[in-house]
């Protein structure tokens, strides 16, 4: 080969891999301006509440599938959670039945002799 044919020949090499940079360059872009795109408030907002429904549509199915093949196992639970967030009204509630047939003694008569 001569020196002119691979002078030439290193000219298209570079030509080639100016394009090649310039293809690279352009998706390289393409795919930043993609990600800002995904990346606004709203869409993160959307797909995070996409992904919520999602799973709380899958638990509530393990729910329903929990409660048709154990219904008493259900049955107690739920009995167990409604006891432990009424728990206050019905210590107060006891405490007046316990109590229900004592006198309080008035402010009066605590100090008398």
């Amino acid at each position: 080969m001569s020196t002119l044919s691979r002078l030439f020949a290193g000219i298209n090499d570079l030509d080639a891999a100016k394009a090649d940079a310039r293809a690279a360059r352009a998706r390289l872009l393409g795919t930043v301006e993609e990600i800002q795109t995904r990346m606004t408030p709203a869409n993160l907002l959307d797909e995070a509440m996409a992904a919520a429904r999602a799973r709380s549509t899958e638990m509530v199915e393990n729910a329903g599938r929990a409660a048709r093949d154990r219904p008493a196992t259900v049955a107690a639970t739920v009995a167990g959670i409604g006891l432990l967030l009424a728990r206050k009204p019905l210590l107060r509630l006891g405490a007046k039945l316990l109590h229900r047939g004592e006198e309080t003694p008035d402010a009066d008569h605590q100090f008398s002799s």
